[in-house]
């Protein structure tokens, strides 16, 4: 395989060596190709983007949005950007049917990065210019797929000499899903992307024979890297919206069956989906021709890990679990997917190799195997850190491990080293806390999701800490569901927990379909709905039922609801008079 030092080599290469073969292909819920593009395309593509930033004064260090709906366009902005050494921010673009809440987030975005400019579509960029007057953005939007390329010679532009990157400079930055925090901007340098694609090279074998078959979102973490280490390496790329797949999760089968396709990945959930619908259609799929089947984004279920292996006929070696990060471009560690026989923990991957070095510290030093602690890591892949906040970069980025020379990253992530596998035990900000014990939300959230998977919806259900000895509980209750019988649920699941875990639940949120705060990678984002909940935040319209308790009490008996003061609580959640809340909570909960 051959190496280059940027993407912008690895493009000009696959450009002149390989112009007709199809790097890219988009195909919609019916596995129907919509669009196509191959390297001699985007090649040119990406110089009328570039030709058209210097017209309008654009230049080195610059930084620019880039905010595309689903599909293939968003590539030559991104490369367009970078062939002047103007910088892409790329971002999930604003939802036209949400501008009240996201063109403020855009808003922010834009600000972080000082940018002027934000690339898309022609018409979602008229769609966006009216909302950005609206809402005083201060970005002007522009349009490139009515570009004229010139695809005879896209190789020898008129208007710009040819600058194809230097490895330490800053090639993209990518914002962090927000699972934690306010989202960041991440510094990914043309090294840390090259880095990655070697890694990815050497775990699975990807190379210019092989095809990719994905539908995560395009703009950050996964689904940017796919594209990203396809390219670089001159494989085919297939792609579909996320809306498609989940309309439709068989069309993610329909797209490695048609186009035979030897690489993939998603998280564990949509493994899940997959497996539930392919029963459900009595089918029986055929990805033989797998070569590695990646879980990532979130934590795998040692269960779901080893039906793919079984029910798609993949086998158990190409079956990968990956963990990573914005901060380490998305790719801190990976393997194939092992579980840990005590605690059912999914390995993913090895502490120790050429490019990385992971440890797992405790008060800022090193811990034994097996014990859980913070995880660092130290590798070329770790990022230049966070744009314009240099106090955060520092904390995060420049930590200092004794015996050891050189930085640290501190993930943020706690975990443990066994047998030289790194196993994800959770999140450090995400821990809950009882009595001197830790409980990873995870564990709370997977046995009421597995007890009650038939009248919930899996992997909506979040868990986290309210009180010293409490934890509150969100879940979305499938449709068809009546009040009375989602009291009975939530006093189910209150009870469950207890009886499994040994914690007390105190609230139980049942909310309606859609309403569970995730980021735009699909991880809950539990200190939102934290603190959501302490705040008494939640909006009526996004509420079933609300239900408290001050001790753990047995199942609701039905139609003992007598008096309309107990009716008017239990549509509130409150079981009994005997649990009412303070006055003051009381008409918080009223007046949601």
């Amino acid at each position: 395989m051959k190496s280059f030092p940027t993407i912008l080599k690895a493009l000009n290469h696959h450009a002149e060596e390989s112009p007709d073969k199809a790097a890219f292909t988009w195909v919609n819920v019916k596995c129907e190709e919509q669009n196509k593009m191959t390297f001699n395309e985007l090649e040119a593509q990406s110089n009328a983007v570039a030709a058209r930033l210097i017209k309008l004064g654009c230049k080195k260090g610059d930084r620019i949005m880039v905010a595309y709906p689903f599909g293939l366009e968003f590539l030559a902005g991104m490369f367009g950007a970078m062939k002047i050494g103007v910088v892409p921010c790329s971002i999930y673009p604003p939802n036209p049917n949400q501008l009240k809440t996201d063109m403020p987030k855009f808003r922010k975005f834009a600000e972080d990065a000082g940018a002027n400019y934000a690339l898309s579509t022609s018409l979602f960029a008229t769609a966006m210019t009216a909302a950005s007057v609206l809402f005083k953005t201060g970005v002007t939007w522009i349009g490139t797929d009515k570009l004229e390329t010139k695809i005879d010679n896209p190789r020898k532009p008129k208007d710009y000499k040819k600058f194809e990157g230097e490895p330490h400079e800053v090639c993209f930055i990518q914002y962090t899903s927000g699972s934690t925090g306010c989202p960041k901007g991440v510094m990914i340098t043309h090294n840390n992307l090259v880095e990655t694609c070697k890694v990815g090279i050497s775990l699975t074998d990807l190379n210019a024979d092989s095809v990719a078959a994905l539908w995560v979102p395009q703009y950050h973490d996964m689904g940017l890297t796919g594209f990203m280490s396809c390219l670089y390496t001159g494989s085919h790329l297939v792609v579909a919206s996320p809306l498609d797949f989940i309309a439709k999760p068989l069309l993610w089968t329909d797209m490695v069956e048609t186009y035979k396709a030897t690489h993939t990945s998603a998280p564990n959930f949509a493994y899940a989906l997959l497996l539930k619908r392919l029963k459900q259609a009595n089918r029986k799929p055929h990805w033989s021709c797998m070569k590695a089947a990646m879980f990532g984004g979130e934590p795998a279920q040692s269960h779901v890990v080893e039906a793919v292996a079984k029910t798609l006929s993949i086998r158990p070696e190409y079956v990968y679990n990956i963990y990573g990060m914005a901060e380490m471009v998305v790719f801190v560690t990976g393997g194939a997917a092992k579980t840990d026989s005590e605690e059912g923990l999914v390995s993913c991957g090895i502490v120790d190799s050429p490019s990385l070095k992971i440890r797992i510290v405790d008060d800022g030093r090193e811990v034994d195997d097996g014990q859980v602690g913070s995880i660092w890591a130290q590798s070329p892949r770790v990022a230049a850190g966070y744009y314009g906040q240099s106090e955060l970069t520092t904390a995060t980025f420049a930590n200092a491990l004794p015996g050891y020379e050189g930085s640290w990253l501190d993930t943020g992530d706690l975990g443990k080293v066994v047998d030289g596998q790194v196993y994800i035990t959770g999140r450090v900000k995400d821990v809950i806390i009882v009595n001197g014990k830790n409980y990873y939300p995870t564990d709370v959230e997977l046995s009421v999701d597995e007890t009650f998977g038939d009248v919930i919806r899996p992997g909506r259900t979040s868990a986290f800490q309210l009180g010293e000895d409490s934890i509150g509980v969100t879940l979305e209750a499938r449709k068809g569901l009546e009040k009375p019988s989602n009291i009975d649920l939530a006093v189910q699941i209150a009870n469950r927990v207890s009886q499994v875990h040994g914690l007390f639940v105190s609230e139980v949120l049942v909310l309606k379909l859609g309403m569970t705060p995730k980021t735009t990678s699909g991880k809950l984002k539990r200190s939102e709905i934290r603190q959501t909940t302490i705040a008494c935040g939640w909006k009526e319209a996004s509420i079933v039922l609300h239900f408290q308790q001050k001790e753990v009490i047995a199942p609701l008996a039905k139609n003992k609801r007598s008096s309309f003061l107990e009716r008017s609580f239990s549509n509130q959640g409150i079981a009994s008079t005997k649990h009412m809340p303070s006055q003051a909570k009381l008409l918080k909960l009223f007046m949601l």
